[in-house]
């Protein structure tokens, strides 16, 4: 797969709404989990990079999962649970929960595990 290309990948199970689909795209520095805008009101792009840290083989795809919890720890929405090739990916999240209800305005953690290798972080939703 070539990164000047950006190519759908499908969407997971828990996300299979329209708007809602993983894309690969161009690779840029960083954290491998980015956030824009963060603060959000309305939808922010999450943008995950896939290593799998043996340069030998970047031909084989990993396990990969991203999921939202709440400031109780409680899972909101698993934005991407599947096999993905090493690369960089985006995905966007409107503020609602698994089964399409509009969380409430606060903070929320996310978790990002490729191959066991775990990150965590935060984003912030508010209303309008």
């Amino acid at each position: 797969i070539s990164y000047d290309d950006v190519e759908s990948i499908g969407a997971t199970k828990e996300s299979e709404k329209p708007g809602e689909e993983v894309v690969l795209v161009k690779p840029t520095p960083g954290n491998l989990v980015r956030i824009h805008p963060n603060p959000f009101t309305e939808r922010t792009m999450i943008q995950f990079e896939v290593q799998n840290g043996n340069y030998h083989n970047e031909s084989m795809p990993l396990s990969t999962r991203l999921a939202i919890y709440n400031a109780d720890g409680r899972l909101v929405k698993v934005m991407v649970n599947k096999q993905l090739m090493p690369g960089r990916y985006e995905i966007n999240w409107n503020g609602k929960d698994y089964s399409g209800k509009e969380v409430h305005a606060g903070l929320y953690f996310y978790e990002f595990i490729v191959n066991g290798k775990k990150e965590y972080g935060t984003v912030i939703y508010s209303v309008k």
